[in-house]
Protein backbone atom coordinates (compact mmCIF):
# COMPACT_ATOMS: atom_id res chain seq x y z
CA UNK A 1 0.00 0.00 0.00
CA UNK A 2 2.85 2.37 0.81
CA UNK A 3 4.54 1.66 -2.52
CA UNK A 4 1.27 2.25 -4.36
CA UNK A 5 0.71 5.50 -2.47
CA UNK A 6 4.20 6.67 -3.46
CA UNK A 7 3.69 5.76 -7.10
CA UNK A 8 0.29 7.47 -7.28
CA UNK A 9 1.14 10.74 -5.50
CA UNK A 10 4.95 11.01 -5.74
CA UNK A 11 5.84 9.19 -8.98
CA UNK A 12 9.07 11.13 -9.53
CA UNK A 13 10.62 9.50 -6.46
CA UNK A 14 10.66 6.05 -8.08
CA UNK A 15 11.64 7.12 -11.61
CA UNK A 16 15.44 6.82 -11.12
CA UNK A 17 15.05 3.30 -9.71
CA UNK A 18 12.68 2.19 -12.46
CA UNK A 19 14.73 3.78 -15.26
CA UNK A 20 18.01 2.22 -14.15
CA UNK A 21 16.60 -1.31 -14.13
CA UNK A 22 14.62 -0.81 -17.33
CA UNK A 23 17.68 0.45 -19.21
CA UNK A 24 19.70 -2.53 -18.03
CA UNK A 25 16.95 -4.97 -19.05
CA UNK A 26 16.56 -3.35 -22.47
CA UNK A 27 20.32 -3.58 -23.06
CA UNK A 28 20.00 -7.39 -22.90
CA UNK A 29 17.45 -7.61 -25.71
CA UNK A 30 18.14 -10.16 -28.42
CA UNK A 31 16.01 -12.48 -30.53
CA UNK A 32 16.84 -15.55 -28.46
CA UNK A 33 16.29 -13.78 -25.13
CA UNK A 34 13.00 -12.35 -26.37
CA UNK A 35 11.72 -15.78 -27.43
CA UNK A 36 12.78 -17.30 -24.10
CA UNK A 37 11.08 -14.62 -22.00
CA UNK A 38 7.94 -14.56 -24.15
CA UNK A 39 7.59 -18.26 -23.36
CA UNK A 40 7.85 -17.67 -19.61
CA UNK A 41 5.50 -14.72 -19.61
CA UNK A 42 3.07 -16.80 -21.67
CA UNK A 43 2.82 -19.38 -18.87
CA UNK A 44 1.15 -16.74 -16.69
CA UNK A 45 -1.18 -15.38 -19.40
CA UNK A 46 -4.83 -15.69 -18.26
CA UNK A 47 -5.88 -18.67 -20.38
CA UNK A 48 -2.67 -20.62 -19.75
CA UNK A 49 -2.62 -20.13 -15.98
CA UNK A 50 -6.33 -20.89 -15.60
CA UNK A 51 -5.83 -24.21 -17.41
CA UNK A 52 -2.81 -24.99 -15.22
CA UNK A 53 -4.76 -24.11 -12.08
CA UNK A 54 -7.72 -26.30 -13.04
CA UNK A 55 -5.40 -29.24 -13.69
CA UNK A 56 -3.58 -28.77 -10.38
CA UNK A 57 -6.78 -28.39 -8.34
CA UNK A 58 -8.37 -31.45 -9.94
CA UNK A 59 -5.14 -33.38 -9.30
CA UNK A 60 -5.17 -32.35 -5.64
CA UNK A 61 -8.83 -33.35 -5.27
CA UNK A 62 -8.14 -36.71 -6.95
CA UNK A 63 -5.25 -37.25 -4.51
CA UNK A 64 -7.55 -36.23 -1.62
CA UNK A 65 -5.44 -33.17 -0.84
CA UNK A 66 -8.53 -31.12 -0.08
CA UNK A 67 -6.93 -28.42 2.06
CA UNK A 68 -4.21 -27.97 -0.57
CA UNK A 69 -6.80 -27.52 -3.31
CA UNK A 70 -8.65 -24.87 -1.29
CA UNK A 71 -5.39 -23.12 -0.30
CA UNK A 72 -4.17 -22.88 -3.89
CA UNK A 73 -7.53 -21.96 -5.42
CA UNK A 74 -8.38 -19.47 -2.69
CA UNK A 75 -5.06 -17.64 -2.93
CA UNK A 76 -5.25 -17.53 -6.71
CA UNK A 77 -8.81 -16.20 -6.84
CA UNK A 78 -8.22 -13.63 -4.10
CA UNK A 79 -4.98 -12.22 -5.54
CA UNK A 80 -5.31 -12.64 -9.30
CA UNK A 81 -9.08 -12.49 -9.63
CA UNK A 82 -10.03 -9.85 -7.06
CA UNK A 83 -7.30 -7.76 -5.41
CA UNK A 84 -4.93 -7.21 -8.30
CA UNK A 85 -7.61 -5.98 -10.78
CA UNK A 86 -9.10 -3.70 -8.12
CA UNK A 87 -5.72 -2.21 -7.18
CA UNK A 88 -4.88 -1.54 -10.82
CA UNK A 89 -7.86 0.82 -11.01
CA UNK A 90 -7.16 2.32 -7.60
CA UNK A 91 -3.62 3.35 -8.57
CA UNK A 92 -4.41 3.91 -12.27
CA UNK A 93 -0.80 3.74 -13.50
CA UNK A 94 -0.25 3.68 -17.26
CA UNK A 95 2.09 1.22 -18.92
CA UNK A 96 5.66 2.36 -19.62
CA UNK A 97 6.33 4.34 -22.78
CA UNK A 98 8.48 2.82 -25.49
CA UNK A 99 8.51 -0.43 -27.43
CA UNK A 100 6.30 -3.19 -26.03
CA UNK A 101 7.32 -6.64 -27.24
CA UNK A 102 3.96 -8.11 -26.22
CA UNK A 103 0.49 -6.55 -26.40
CA UNK A 104 -1.17 -5.42 -23.16
CA UNK A 105 -4.28 -3.31 -22.64
CA UNK A 106 -4.73 -3.16 -18.85
CA UNK A 107 -3.16 -0.77 -16.34
CA UNK A 108 0.32 -1.25 -14.95
CA UNK A 109 0.49 -1.31 -11.12
CA UNK A 110 0.65 -3.85 -9.59
CA UNK A 111 1.81 -6.39 -12.15
CA UNK A 112 -0.71 -9.18 -12.60
CA UNK A 113 1.90 -11.56 -13.97
CA UNK A 114 4.23 -10.92 -11.03
CA UNK A 115 1.40 -11.31 -8.52
CA UNK A 116 0.11 -14.48 -10.18
CA UNK A 117 3.53 -16.12 -10.44
CA UNK A 118 4.18 -15.35 -6.77
CA UNK A 119 0.80 -16.54 -5.52
CA UNK A 120 0.89 -19.79 -7.52
CA UNK A 121 4.53 -20.79 -7.02
CA UNK A 122 4.73 -19.72 -3.37
CA UNK A 123 1.54 -21.63 -2.61
CA UNK A 124 2.97 -24.68 -4.40
CA UNK A 125 6.16 -24.37 -2.38
CA UNK A 126 4.24 -24.56 0.90
CA UNK A 127 2.10 -27.43 -0.39
CA UNK A 128 4.92 -29.62 -1.67
CA UNK A 129 7.61 -28.75 0.88
CA UNK A 130 5.35 -30.12 3.64
CA UNK A 131 5.51 -33.51 1.93
CA UNK A 132 9.22 -33.59 1.15
CA UNK A 133 11.34 -35.51 3.62
CA UNK A 134 14.79 -33.96 3.22
CA UNK A 135 16.10 -30.41 3.49
CA UNK A 136 18.00 -30.79 0.20
CA UNK A 137 14.80 -31.54 -1.74
CA UNK A 138 13.08 -28.56 -0.14
CA UNK A 139 16.03 -26.37 -1.10
CA UNK A 140 15.91 -27.58 -4.72
CA UNK A 141 12.16 -26.93 -4.83
CA UNK A 142 12.65 -23.42 -3.42
CA UNK A 143 15.35 -22.63 -6.00
CA UNK A 144 13.28 -23.88 -8.95
CA UNK A 145 10.08 -22.08 -7.94
CA UNK A 146 12.00 -18.96 -6.89
CA UNK A 147 13.68 -18.80 -10.30
CA UNK A 148 10.30 -19.15 -11.99
CA UNK A 149 8.98 -16.19 -10.01
CA UNK A 150 12.04 -14.04 -10.78
CA UNK A 151 12.11 -14.92 -14.49
CA UNK A 152 8.43 -14.08 -14.95
CA UNK A 153 8.94 -10.74 -13.18
CA UNK A 154 12.04 -9.90 -15.18
CA UNK A 155 10.29 -10.85 -18.43
CA UNK A 156 7.66 -8.17 -17.87
CA UNK A 157 10.32 -5.48 -17.51
CA UNK A 158 12.35 -6.82 -20.44
CA UNK A 159 9.30 -6.93 -22.70
CA UNK A 160 8.61 -3.28 -21.90
CA UNK A 161 5.15 -3.67 -20.39
CA UNK A 162 5.94 -3.03 -16.72
CA UNK A 163 8.04 -0.83 -14.49
CA UNK A 164 10.22 -2.63 -11.92
CA UNK A 165 8.09 -1.14 -9.14
CA UNK A 166 5.04 -2.80 -10.75
CA UNK A 167 6.78 -6.13 -10.31
CA UNK A 168 7.69 -5.41 -6.70
CA UNK A 169 4.11 -4.37 -6.01
CA UNK A 170 2.78 -7.62 -7.45
CA UNK A 171 5.24 -9.67 -5.44
CA UNK A 172 4.38 -7.87 -2.19
CA UNK A 173 0.64 -8.20 -2.73
CA UNK A 174 0.77 -11.93 -3.45
CA UNK A 175 3.36 -12.92 -0.85
CA UNK A 176 1.49 -10.98 1.84
CA UNK A 177 -1.76 -12.81 1.09
CA UNK A 178 -0.14 -16.25 0.93
CA UNK A 179 1.84 -15.76 4.13
CA UNK A 180 -1.29 -14.52 5.91
CA UNK A 181 -3.30 -17.55 4.76
CA UNK A 182 -0.61 -20.17 5.38
CA UNK A 183 -1.06 -20.67 9.17
CA UNK A 184 -4.81 -21.19 8.72
CA UNK A 185 -4.21 -23.65 5.89
CA UNK A 186 -1.58 -25.54 7.89
CA UNK A 187 -3.84 -25.87 10.95
CA UNK A 188 -6.81 -26.98 8.83
CA UNK A 189 -4.63 -29.50 6.95
CA UNK A 190 -3.46 -30.97 10.27
CA UNK A 191 -7.05 -31.32 11.48
CA UNK A 192 -8.20 -33.04 8.29
CA UNK A 193 -5.27 -35.44 8.33
CA UNK A 194 -5.78 -36.15 12.04
CA UNK A 195 -9.45 -36.99 11.39
CA UNK A 196 -8.51 -39.12 8.38
CA UNK A 197 -10.54 -36.94 6.03
CA UNK A 198 -7.68 -36.28 3.62
CA UNK A 199 -4.25 -37.64 2.76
Amino acid sequence: MFLGYTIKFYPDTVKPFDSAIQNWAFSLRSDSMTSFLKFFTGIINPISIIIIMIVLILLFIWRKWYSEAVFLAGNFILVSGILNPILKYVYNRSRPDGVHLVHETTLSFPSGHAATSMVVFLSLFFIFSARLKTRSLKTILAIILGLMILIVGFSRIYLGVHYPTDIIGGYLLASGCVLYAYPYYDAWRFQLRFKGEQK
